[in-house]
């Protein structure tokens, strides 16, 4: 009988011994839980704050998208301005050579009104010639306001 008292306090004992290392594994396992409870947290807060960079992202990609289209009209814009400046230069390279000429006329013309009151030419001659001058000059003056538009318009 002491034999089965001694098992039977054994046993109690073991039982005991067993039910603190369960309860120290439960508390172990308490903590675990919390530390992951813990980490859980972290994580939501860092999907949360990943959400806003993309979020933002997505905003910067937006604006990216509009500049793009702006820098694509202003190129557009340019062209054609470039494309009204090469026009503006061949009128102004027309209209140049017609002020030259117009010039040289001009010069011929005095030369010829010097003569003329010198006795040196004929009136008769001139009448002619004066009057494809004064065509001429009509003619210069209608393209230089035509330019002078043209220029306004440009700017």
């Amino acid at each position: 009988m002491e034999e089965n008292y001694a098992s039977k306090r054994d046993l109690e004992e073991l039982r005991s011994e067993m039910h603190e290392g369960f309860e120290k594994v439960d508390k172990r396992f308490e903590q675990v839980d919390k530390r992951f409870e813990q980490v859980d947290k972290r994580f939501e807060q860092v999907d949360k704050r990943f959400e806003q960079v993309d979020k933002r992202f997505e905003q910067v990609d937006k604006r990216f998208g509009q500049v793009d289209k702006r820098l694509e009209q202003v190129d557009k814009r340019l062209e054609q301005v470039d494309k009204k400046l090469e026009q503006a230069d061949k009128k102004l390279d027309e209209q140049y050579k017609i002020i030259q000429r117009t010039a040289v006329l001009l010069e011929k013309v005095q030369s010829d009104v010097q003569q003329i009151a010198e006795g040196v030419i004929n009136t008769g001659k001139l009448s002619k010639k004066q009057d494809n001058h004064e065509d001429r000059i009509t003619t210069v003056e209608w393209r230089v306001d035509l330019h002078e538009k043209v220029i306004k318009e440009m700017s």
